[in-house]
């Protein structure tokens, strides 16, 4: 069965009862929230565990320091007393965390090891992120069938398939950004997918409206359709919020709804 989430910040306050509204309605059926560190407080939480409302949790990033290829000991106390806690508080089935920044798999397979968890995910990247932070991007870890087979066979993690990653991943590798994503799904299993929209001709990803870009979503539904009739596929959308709320969240869950 296909299950729709919907993407906030720890730091989206003010969407945390609109978000549980739209759960209990029946028109979504989780949520996955990016914790922004040291901003937040487990008792902030408090109102999805009175509602019974389906949670997962998503560990910081490089936009807030937060680097696997760099596990500083203030990163480690982030994801031990912050990510972990905030984890096990919520019952979060999966904790969705980036590869990081870096291309040594020696590097990567020793510091992931430091926040082995059952529940993580390793999300699959873009090969270049995050440009304008650095002159020309910074390169991503996980973006090639090649490093996400390592991640998941060699390092024991599940991956979280972000599908405008690995878009964009495929059109910088200059291959078929539909076959691509095909083989990644058929070798790599994945249950837990981001989706937004993006340019089959672009290769920084742009986490549009499904709609908007150019790869067609059509694609991602036929190749999960048979999956999701014998095991939960999990879709959270990391679409544009606009000025009404969440209403644009359930816009984009209903365009693939009726895909």
């Amino acid at each position: 069965m296909f299950k729709y989430g919907i993407k906030i910040w720890s730091t989206n306050k003010d969407w945390f009862s609109q978000v549980i509204d739209l759960i209990k309605q029946g028109r979504a059926d989780f949520v996955e929230i990016y914790l922004v560190p040291n901003l937040f407080d487990l008792a902030d939480f408090s109102i999805f565990l009175e509602n019974k409302i389906p949670v997962v949790i998503h560990a910081p990033h490089t936009t807030h320091d937060f680097d696997v290829f760099n596990l500083t000991p203030e990163n480690l106390q982030i994801w031990h007393n912050q990510v972990v806690k905030a984890a096990d508080y919520l019952d979060s089935r999966f904790i969705v965390v980036h590869p990081g920044v870096g291309d040594s798999k020696e590097i990567f397979k020793r510091e992931a090891a430091k926040i082995k968890d059952p529940r993580v995910l390793m999300e699959s990247m873009i090969k270049i992120g995050f440009v304008g932070v650095k002159e020309g991007g910074v390169m991503c870890f996980g973006y090639s069938k090649e490093e996400l087979e390592f991640i998941h066979k060699e390092c024991g993690f599940e991956i979280c398939f972000d599908v405008c990653h690995s878009l964009a991943s495929a059109v910088w590798q200059k291959i078929d950004p539909y076959d691509f994503i095909s083989e990644c799904i058929d070798i790599l299993k994945p249950k837990y997918f981001h989706l937004s929209g993006g340019n089959v001709e672009d290769e920084t990803d742009k986490h549009l409206d499904l709609w908007e870009g150019t790869f067609d979503y059509k694609f991602v539904k036929e190749k999960l359709a048979p999956i999701q009739q014998v095991e939960d596929i999990f879709l959270s959308f990391e679409v544009p919020k606009k000025d009404d709320g969440l209403e644009n969240d359930l816009k984009n869950i209903e365009y693939f709804r009726n895909l």
